[in-house]
């Protein structure tokens, strides 16, 4: 019997930890910040395993250090500021085989010199550690400790898991940094190419003619008159671009007012300055969507309506939400503008702005297509409503 309540309890327990796992998996998934998601990591490790403190060390490849990045338990600086190094002590004993290993008794042989002073700060005495490896190449440890002597038998599976869902959390992260990189500066080279080829152009077109009003402003009073109109309509234009510019750039509204409202009025407003009649059609109810996910559809959308006002020559634009499921949700945007070529087989490249769209696509495991046949253009934005990136 009491063999029999012993394997119950071990049952009963084995399976919470799977639970909790399974919890912890989705939490550390559904994170794209590397801080964010390590401090997850440690504090899950330390709860979980029952310790008193738990910590991760990032290997760097080029110094062959792995240091502390976070630490859930303790505050010492000395154990914070520990570096470890392949081969040296226990840390770099697992770094170097890529194994796991308990260590009970800060006097154990495979303790190093800085390894017994860092642990001491906090009168560490069981120390487990596992590896972190990405694609077989070693990223760094995750260790818990005790303060009292601990085998850690059952511990050590659980740890294995920890380490294995916090690699891929922590390559996600590393894949979503890069590439909201490449977006930066895909919508820099946006603002860029707007400032030379509107702004600085509309801007240099005004100085040309009001040099000219100055240089006749004595002797023909008519044509000077005629050059200081056109200068300050090319002064009023470059306002305008600009003003569009910094609309862009402000933080969207969707987050305060939600996606459809904010997506109507910017609808509203565009279409009201470049004369279009509009339509908006939302087929997703009141359904809850990923933030990142409606916020890619308004900047995508966004987009797309400044690049039919630049080149269309619309007369009418129509916007369309809607899902396919449980796994996706689409924006149509399209135009009864004037179009252009598209080559079979060949994806539109022409213009910063469609890169752009793309671009934000991609970041969440979706994609942008364009279509046009010599009238009208649609916009196609596809994205999961679940992140999916992959590395």
């Amino acid at each position: 019997n009491a063999e029999l309540t012993r394997l119950l309890a071990r049952s009963v327990r084995q399976h919470d930890e799977a639970v909790q796992l399974e919890q912890v998996a989705r939490d550390i998934t559904s994170s794209l910040d590397r801080v964010q998601v390590l401090d997850l990591v440690v504090e899950r490790a330390r709860t979980l395993c029952r310790a008193d403190l738990a910590w991760l060390a990032a290997y760097d490849a080029e110094s062959e250090t792995a240091r502390i990045v976070a630490l859930a338990g303790g505050e010492d600086r000395a154990l914070m500021n520990f570096v470890a190094r392949p081969g040296a002590g226990a840390t770099g004993w697992v770094l170097r085989h890529e194994r796991p290993l308990c260590v009970n008794g800060p006097d154990a042989d495979v303790i190093s010199p800085d390894e017994r002073r860092a642990f001491g700060s906090e009168r560490l005495v069981a120390i487990a550690i596992v590896p972190l490896s990405i694609r077989g190449v070693p990223a760094g440890i995750l260790a818990i400790a005790t303060r009292e002597p601990r085998t850690f038998d059952d511990e050590m599976t659980t740890m294995a898991r920890l380490a294995s869902q916090a690699c891929v959390a922590l390559e996600n992260a590393r894949l979503y940094e890069e590439r909201t990189l490449v977006a930066q500066e895909a919508e820099r080279r946006r603002i860029a190419y707007d400032l030379h080829d509107g702004i600085a152009q509309m801007i240099v077109s005004a100085k040309q003619h009001l040099d000219t009003c100055q240089d006749v402003w004595g002797t023909d009073r008519l044509r000077a008159a005629s050059e200081l109109e056109k200068g300050v309509d090319s002064l009023q234009r470059a306002l305008a671009e600009t003003r569009e510019i910094l609309t862009s750039l402000r933080p969207s509204s969707v987050e305060a007012v939600g996606l459809r409202a904010a997506i109507q009025t910017l609808l509203t407003d565009t279409g009201r300055q470049q004369g279009w009649s509009t339509d908006l059609r939302d087929v997703l109810g009141d359904r809850p969507l990923p933030f990142a996910v409606e916020n890619a559809v308004f900047r995508i959308t966004q987009e797309a309506l400044s690049n039919a006002a630049r080149h269309a020559e619309a007369r009418h634009v129509s916007v369309e939400l809607r899902h396919d499921g449980e796994s996706w949700i689409e924006a149509v945007i399209g135009d009864d503008g004037r179009g252009f070529e598209i080559k079979p087989g060949v994806e539109p490249s022409n213009g910063i702005g469609m890169e752009s769209m793309r671009e934000r696509a991609r970041l969440l495991g979706g994609n942008v297509t364009i279509t046009s046949a010599g009238r009208g253009t649609v916009v196609r934005a596809r994205l999961p409503l679940t992140s999916v990136t992959t590395w």
